[in-house]
Formats: structure tokens, sequence, C-alpha cells
């Protein structure tokens, strides 16, 4: 293993490499030892079979400490969930995803836009999901159905989650990481893993079904539509004083209600990224 600045100069790195190669010529012999001890401490050390092997001892590790065993001492969060056009088994697996929260309390808020019976859902109260409750909103579009959820919260946190997505295990954990380590944070924004149907290329040659979104401004944003893909509508946690009657109101919008919502809270409050895709 030869090394170089890769800092310094175009010049400085060939009369770098120069070198090395002149060594490698004078002395083979040590230099072939050279390459075999490299090679040997990649394959014990760096290839990807022992770095990820490693990756999941430190996460094991790393989730036995991490939230205080006593549920009752963590805060209380709403979620709200607009329902009524898919099966249970999808909205199973977003109370699921409730369920499964390593930290927080949660009460699902299910506003639903068409009756169905939700008496099976009840098996999902349970670990962080503590309560879930019933909001009719009969007929009711996406922008009548998120201000009638918003209008039942009863919590000092909230947030929304479409009934075909889902939250990782850490979500809650990860968001108030943030709340810790500032204290007068008012609303905190993760990050979205998208996952498509189709497969597209990825550098060096292979493909990808799933995209990782919403990490600030890719460019200078200039228009609405820009500023709201900044943020993930699923991926935020607010504090529910936010909530004013303006943003409590029908904005009587088509599609794009979460966002107006979410643009709405951050006039009121400074976002805060955790920069994290959960």
């Amino acid at each position: 293993l030869y090394c170089f600045n890769h800092h310094h100069t175009a010049a400085g790195m060939i009369e770098r490499l120069r070198e090395s190669l002149f060594e490698i010529q004078e002395s083979p012999g040590p230099a072939a030892e050279r390459a075999q001890r490299a090679r040997e401490t990649f394959e014990s050390q760096f290839s990807a079979e022992v770095l990820l092997h490693k990756a999941i001892e430190y996460f094991e590790r790393w989730k036995q400490p991490r939230t205080a065993p006593d549920r009752q001492t963590h805060p209380e969060h709403s979620v709200i969930i607009r329902c009524g056009g898919r099966s249970l088994s999808v909205l199973g697996r977003a109370l699921s995803s409730l369920r499964d929260q390593t930290y927080g309390r949660v009460t699902a808020i299910l506003v639903m836009w068409r009756e169905f019976d939700a008496a099976e859902l009840q098996r999902f109260v349970t670990g962080g999901l503590v309560d879930l409750r019933v909001v009719k909103c009969p007929a009711g579009d996406r922008s009548a159905t998120l201000s009638a959820g918003l209008q039942a919260i009863e919590t000092p946190y909230f947030a929304i989650l479409d009934d075909d997505d889902a939250w990782f295990p850490t979500h809650l954990e990860r968001v108030f990481e943030v709340h810790r380590s500032s204290p007068d944070t008012r609303l905190v924004i993760t990050g979205v893993v998208q996952e498509i149907k189709t497969a597209f290329p990825i550098m060096g040659g292979g493909e990808e079904r799933r995209r990782v979104h919403c990490f600030g401004y890719p460019t200078k944003a200039s228009t609405a539509w820009e500023i709201i893909s900044a943020f993930a509508p699923n991926g935020f946690v607010a504090q529910s004083a936010l909530l004013d009657l303006r943003l409590l109101a029908n904005p009587e919008m088509a599609t794009a209600e979460d966002s107006h919502l979410l643009v709405g809270l951050a006039a009121k409050a400074p976002p805060r990224f955790n920069y994290a895709a959960t």
C-alpha cells in the first residue's frame, strides 16, 4: 500500500506516484510483501462482509439502552391517519409502525371519509400505540379530513401519516433526539425513503427501487412548489400549541393540503432537520 496526499497539486501527486513506482521497481520483493499485508488487512477488517457484520453488532448494542424502560414517562403524540379507501391490511401496516415505535406514547386518530368496521384494528393498541380514536368525516375530501383530524388532537405533539405509508420503529426516537439537544424545538422534520415499483439505474451499473427524499433544497428555491418539496408531510412532528384557528380551518384544497399545513407550521416555528430518513 502506497499513499499520497490527494490535496496536493497535480504535479505533486504525479511525482509521488513516480517515486512509488521507482521504489517497487528497485525492491520488488518487499513491495510484494507490503501488498500481501495490505490485502490481509483489508480482508480481515474492511471488506464488505466484515463491515456488514460489524454494523449488525453495532446496531444490536445501540438499541439496548436507547430509551427509558417506563413508557409512561414518554411524551404523548397524536397521529392523524385518513382512511376509508384502502384495505385493512394496508392500514394495518401503518398502525403496526406506530405500535412498534421505540419511543413515545401514540394515539392514532383515524379520520374515516368512508365508514368501515374498525373493531379489529383495536388489536394494534399495544406497545407504542396506546389509544385508537375514530373521527367520522363522511365523503370528506383530503382537505376536510385533515382539518377534522387536527381538531381532534388532545396531546402535546402531533403528526400525520398516510394510510399507505409507515414509520421506521425509531422515527419518534430520532425526532426527540433533536428535542433533547435543543429544548426550544417546536417542529422537527425527518427524511423519507420512497420505494417505487420500477427499478432505475444507479452509478456503477446496478439498479435501485428506493430514493431518499427531503433534506433541504438541491438548488435555490424560487417557487412555492420547490419550497414545500423540501418538507416531507409524513415526516414531521410538531407541538400542538402551534395550531391556531387558521391552521385548524379547512383550506379547501384538492391536494397539497398537508404541505400547506407544514409550511404554515414552519412559518410559526423554525423547522429543525434531524437528517435521518425514518
